[in-house]
C-alpha cells in the first residue's frame, strides 16, 4: 500500500486514440477523473467507483479512456487535462492527443 495518493503520467502519451491513467491510494475511496479540454471546458467524466488501497499502474488496472468525449464523439487532437479526484485528493496532470 503507498504512503501517499498520487495521480501518475498517463501512457502512452502522445496518444491516439486511447489512453491509461495511472494512480497510486494510500486508502480506499471513490475515484472519479475528469478529463477537460484546453480551455477548461468537460469533456468527459470518469466514474471509477470505489477502489480500495493499492496501486494502479499497469493496464488492467490503470482508468482507461478512449478518447471521446460525452457524447461518443472522437476528441479533437491537441492539449487535454485529466484531474483525478479521490477522498481528500485532487491532482491534475496535462496529455496529448495527437493524429
Amino acid at each position: 500500500i503507498p504512503e501517499n495518493t498520487a495521480l501518475l503520467q498517463n501512457f502512452p502519451n502522445p496518444f491516439n486514440p486511447e489512453t491509461w491513467i495511472p494512480y497510486k491510494l494510500a486508502k480506499g475511496s471513490d475515484v472519479n477523473v475528469s478529463i477537460y479540454g484546453a480551455t477548461g471546458e468537460l469533456v468527459r467524466m470518469l466514474n471509477v467507483g470505489y477502489k480500495p488501497a493499492g496501486i494502479y499502474t499497469v493496464q488492467d488496472r490503470a482508468v482507461y479512456w478512449d478518447g471521446r468525449n460525452e457524447f461518443g464523439e472522437k476528441a479533437a487532437s491537441g492539449v487535454y487535462f485529466y484531474t483525478l479526484r479521490s477522498e481528500g485528493f485532487i491532482d491534475t496532470r496535462k496529455m496529448l492527443i495527437l493524429e
